[in-house]
């Protein structure tokens, strides 16, 4: 990803208020590599957390309410403005 595109995106997160978002607070774009700053996630990325359990201890409960609690969140977000500037980073700007 070029930076310009990097830092296109990054203002359109931080755009995004949401409580099932990661929060970006900042960008530090003075020089490369580009770093972003965001809020805390205790637990590790969701992506992480599903590979990690291996459908060891999640139940399929566990796992539509997660799939709820996305849908929430990009149907929020895709409520917005955003949406057609958002699916074009799709990979980058949700998970």
């Amino acid at each position: 990803m070029k930076p310009e595109e990097f830092l296109k995106e990054a203002a359109i997160m931080k755009k995004l208020h949401h409580p099932k978002l990661v929060a970006l607070y900042a960008v530090c774009s003075q020089e490369e590599p580009l770093l972003i700053i965001t809020e805390l996630m205790n637990g590790g990325s969701l992506l992480k957390y599903l590979q990690k359990d291996q459908g060891q201890t999640i139940t399929w409960n566990n796992l539509i309410d997660i799939a709820a609690q996305v849908n929430h969140a990009l149907m929020s977000v895709f409520s917005l403005s955003f949406m057609c500037e958002i699916v074009e980073g799709w990979p980058y700007s949700l998970l």
